[in-house]
């Protein structure tokens, strides 16, 4: 209460301007604050949305085939290994036929 009296005994003292600017700081701060925690509680809602989706998506990949985890003492996963194999083969065949035109002139003809 002692504390109380003295601020009201200041304020009276103190300026108008000084006091109004306190309070807009006041209420400036707590604003912000408030709206600080709100996007902090809708980032963190975000974030394990977004985990969810990744965890999934990944399980719904594993399941098809090809991907194994590895995870750690508490299942959760911490890797992973993509198991691949491959096989080819092939087979070529080519054929022709050499057709052989001596040319007409003579000048055509190396040497000449």
């Amino acid at each position: 209460m002692h504390y109380l009296r003295r601020l009201l005994r200041w304020v009276g003292r103190a300026p108008r301007d000084v006091v109004l600017t306190l309070i807009g700081f006041a209420l400036g701060i707590a604003t912000s604050h408030f709206y600080y925690l709100r996007s902090l509680g809708d980032a963190r809602s975000d974030a394990e949305e977004s985990r969810r989706s990744a965890a999934l998506m990944l399980r719904a990949i594993g399941e098809v085939g090809g991907l194994e985890y590895t995870r750690d003492a508490t299942g959760k996963a911490v890797g992973i290994a993509i198991r691949l194999r491959g096989q080819a083969s092939g087979v070529t065949t080519a054929t022709g036929n050499l057709n052989v035109t001596p040319p007409t002139r003579s000048a055509d003809w190396p040497g000449h």
